[in-house]
């Protein structure tokens, strides 16, 4: 049995996720594996590492860096912010709570939970940045439930 399509080589781009805003160096958003490209995969991966130069710093001080606005999913997620220490900070919200978070760092986000992250500071000449991965065949946003008026 040949199992070769079971391996990806090379970044796949896309041109918008719903619920998110911006892009990765003016490309649309990175995918490393989806059922797409895959159709076995019950995950999605979203790579978003870079070398910070002045473009890159310039994107999240004017905030059109690729962000994810707040949404929920189906199924469970999980952020790693990886890369050197202190090349980015990225602003979490998971449900009301907020939280400034740097490399090595993983945010777990359970199913239903609302949430977003956004760059927020990055250091130029460092490595790093944001790898979403999602447990579930396809990667599908929703809009957070309005809450009932008290």
């Amino acid at each position: 049995m040949d199992n070769k399509h079971l391996i990806v080589r090379g970044m796949h781009w896309v041109n918008e996720l719903s619920h998110h805003e911006g892009s990765i160096n003016g490309k649309g958003f990175p995918v490393l594996m989806s059922n797409d490209l895959v159709p076995e995969a019950k995950v999605w991966v979203c790579p978003a590492l870079m070398k910070v130069d002045g473009r890159v710093s310039q994107a999240v001080a004017s905030g059109t860096m690729g962000k994810a606005v707040p949404h929920i999913h189906d199924g469970d997620e999980m952020y790693l912010i990886l890369g050197e220490e202190n090349s980015i900070t990225v602003a979490v919200t998971l449900g009301d709570d907020y939280y400034e978070v740097t490399p090595p760092s993983a945010v777990y986000i359970p199913a239903g939970l609302p949430h977003s992250i956004c760059p927020i500071k990055v250091e130029e000449g460092k490595f790093g940045g944001a790898c979403p991965i999602y447990f579930g065949k396809e990667y599908i946003t929703k809009p957070v439930p309005k809450k009932n008026a008290e």
